[in-house]
């Protein structure tokens, strides 16, 4: 990475030898990551949920827990009422993209105990009861014979408009999902993140140390080896790859 200054080029080497030089921009730095990793780990741990792609904010009140987010098609705002293993049943609201609104009740055959099944989910807005049960670790509903509910809806997309349109129906299964409070998650992916650390430790300990890598490949075989003009030249740019590269998985892993 090169930085123009006053007309004077700055290398990634440069730059290490004059913060390493002056104490009080080396200090500097080193509060100036130190503050950008507790926000990113702040940002990166927020509880919430994700929905059609869209992480959705956790936030809780008194009576109710709020999951805010948007989407590229406008605001999402899901409800949930109801205190897990303590009410009989609870309540899911969803505001979302176009005005649309759906409003659901499942009811719970034990209210302290949700898992052990449902009596039903009722939807306020069409007055449909639909007879359904649930288990945490399967991935389908299923009806009152144990057979698979496949209750997701297909909602067709044409010329790239909206998915939330006139036919579009929010799926039973997220319905309880978010009922009974079994998918919240946080907002990042951990996987991004080992494979960004990995990347800019390699890194760093090259930038830190030149030759570092150099001699452990050489030194067995090559009696003082010093690497070639050639050699620098791709070490720069591997610098500058590493950092991109590790800063875009960062930043890949909260979106």
């Amino acid at each position: 990475m090169t930085i123009i200054t006053g007309g004077i080029e700055l290398t990634i080497k440069d730059m290490r030898q004059m913060i390493g030089q002056n104490l009080v921009l080396k200090s500097a730095v080193v509060v100036i990551v130190i503050i950008l990793s507790i926000l990113y780990g702040r940002f990166f741990l927020t509880p919430g949920v994700y929905y059609n792609d869209s992480f959705l904010k956790k936030i809780v009140t008194e009576k109710e827990v709020h999951y805010k987010g948007y989407s590229i098609d406008g605001n999402i705002n899901i409800t949930v009422k109801g205190s897990k293993n303590k009410s009989a049943s609870s309540e899911v609201i969803y505001d979302l993209p176009n005005n649309l609104k759906f409003h659901y009740i499942v009811n719970y055959k034990d209210p302290n105990h949700w898992e052990s099944g449902l009596e039903n989910i009722q939807d306020v807005n069409s007055g449909m009861i639909h007879e359904a049960d649930y288990r945490v670790d399967s991935m389908f509903l299923t009806d009152k014979d144990g057979n698979i509910l496949f209750d997701d809806p297909v909602t067709v997309i044409v010329n790239g408009e909206s998915i939330y349109n006139k036919d579009y129906r929010v799926p039973l299964k997220n319905v309880v999902d978010l009922a009974t409070y079994n998918t919240e998650t946080i907002r990042g992916n951990y996987l991004y993140v080992f494979f960004a650390v990995i990347i800019l430790v390699i890194t760093g300990i090259d930038i830190k140390f030149p030759r570092f890598y150099f001699y452990q490949k050489y030194r067995w075989s090559v009696a003082n080896p010093e690497p070639s003009e050639f050699y620098v030249a791709m070490q720069q740019i591997f610098w500058r790859a590493g950092i991109i590269g590790g800063l875009i998985l960062l930043i890949f892993a909260v979106i």
